[in-house]
């Protein structure tokens, strides 16, 4: 494909964007919803584009999912629909061209369609081609090890020169999540099929299994080493120590809806999740005694047994109150979104509690967690939105759309300060630590983009 190539330096172009934006129909790609949001046409100058943009083309099938190694910054990974993960290695020269196709840049192609590795067949029991699209990928603490969960119900882990490390083989169904827990001693995932595995990543083994949920699983969430929670589409959230399977610590309820997403503040008393129910929910542990308790593994006798205890049940059912606490919970539902809460997001690096919620109805809210109070509304797209990232230093929002736009926002006055349209759809967009932005797009490429040039 041939690109123009032109620069824009002026950041006079930044401007104010209103709540309301332009009218939109769009069905969703998640579960055919039909629903529609009118809204009145903003009026708003055209924003700046990003100085330097780079398409890198691999994969065949749509891109889902991307991740910077932590520690590499120019070293990304992406996994598609068409059964590969790829770990790009980008060029660090700033001053390559605006548009650039990365032709000569080096790729490692991790295939998980190898069914010799795998002792599995290409079709299921109905003789249909078996799905190994990548659904979702993260590099471990160190970045030297990245971990992916596939449609085929695998798990693998990968060394940065591509070598197939370890293959985790236990779940039944799909795999939708996968989290190295903050030491990288476990990976957890989650599936389809309703459970969750925690593995041993030096030898491979499960070290626990849990039945979480009577739905599928959506999400996975580490708090600490020994502490995860889990979300599902039972609307119910589970917190769970790593050493007790039988029973979670937590049964949090009061989501009407399919929970899509949750995520722990730094402080680990805090707790975001989202859901279709138009809402997202705080729960904040004012009583974090047994959380502690758990992490400290102490819920074991003196022989070194497991202690069994039963989960404390939050049940907060009515959206009609704001908030509600008993003695260990403190819950505050968080209203305004008219479509599916796909993403929530924390400010990183701050005491402050700030929560970022991205919706199917194409608006960004950002919020004080503790109050409850909308402290912003982020509106310049006309279609779901399926992926937020603050950047490392808190102060920019990016937002990636299925409108195929690609928006950076400045936290400090809500402007709009730059705009990529991409050829498709947008699935996933992520913040390097260096300020890179990579989006992953529904026509396969992943686009990198500069957000300081």
């Amino acid at each position: 494909m041939d690109y123009t190539s032109n620069k824009y330096n002026n950041d006079s172009d930044a401007i104010q964007m209103e709540i309301t934006g332009s009218t939109s129909s769009k069905t969703s790609l998640k579960r055919n919803d039909n629903s529609q949001q009118t809204k009145e046409p903003s009026k708003k100058k055209k924003p700046k584009v990003f100085g330097q943009i780079t398409n890198l083309r691999g994969h065949s099938k749509p891109a889902f999912v991307n991740a910077w190694n932590p520690v590499i910054s120019n070293l990304l990974a992406s996994g598609a629909g068409d059964g590969t993960a790829i770990i790009w290695t980008l060029k660090t020269n700033e001053n390559t061209p605006q548009f650039e196709n990365l032709g000569d840049s080096k790729q490692v192609i991790l295939d998980h369609k190898n069914t010799d590795i795998l002792n599995t067949e290409t079709t299921d029991s109905k003789g249909l081609v078996a799905n190994f699209d990548v659904t979702t990928l993260c590099w471990n603490k160190d970045g030297l090890m990245l971990a992916t969960g596939c449609f085929d119900g695998h798990a693998r882990i990968w060394t940065l020169s591509g070598e197939l490390h370890k293959v985790l083989d236990g779940h039944n169904a799909p795999i939708v999540a996968v989290k190295w827990s903050p030491s990288s001693k476990f990976l957890l995932t989650g599936s389809l099929d309703g459970t969750v595995i925690v593995w041993d990543t030096e030898s491979g083994k499960i070290i626990s299994k849990f039945a979480a949920h009577k739905g599928s699983v959506l999400e996975v969430a580490w708090r600490c080493d020994n502490i995860f929670a889990t979300c599902s589409t039972d609307s119910c959230i589970a917190i769970w120590s790593v050493s007790q399977t039988i029973s979670p610590l937590y049964k949090l309820m009061g989501h009407k809806g399919e929970i899509n997403t949750i995520s722990w503040h730094s402080s680990g008393k805090l707790l975001a999740s989202g859901s279709d129910d138009s809402s997202a929910k705080v729960w904040e542990f004012v009583n974090d005694s047994r959380l502690n308790i758990a992490s400290n593994n102490a819920l074991v006798n003196e022989g070194g047994e497991m202690i069994e205890i039963d989960p404390i049940i939050v049940n907060h059912l009515s959206n009609q109150d704001k908030e509600i606490e008993n003695a260990d919970v403190r819950v505050r539902t968080l209203l305004g979104h008219e479509q599916q809460v796909y993403v929530v997001e924390w400010l990183p690096n701050v005491e402050n509690a700030i929560l970022a919620t991205g919706s199917f109805d194409g608006s960004v809210r950002i919020w004080d967690a503790k109050t409850g109070e909308n402290i912003r509304t982020l509106f310049a797209h006309n279609d779901p939105i399926h992926a937020i990232a603050f950047s490392p230093d808190g102060r920019q929002l990016i937002t990636g759309s299925f409108d195929c736009f690609v928006n950076l926002w400045s936290l400090k006055n809500g402007l709009l300060i730059r705009s990529f349209m991409a050829d498709d759809g947008i699935y996933d967009v992520r913040f390097s630590n260096s300020g890179r932005i990579a989006a992953s797009v529904a026509n396969g490429s992943i686009v990198v983009l500069d957000s300081k040039a």
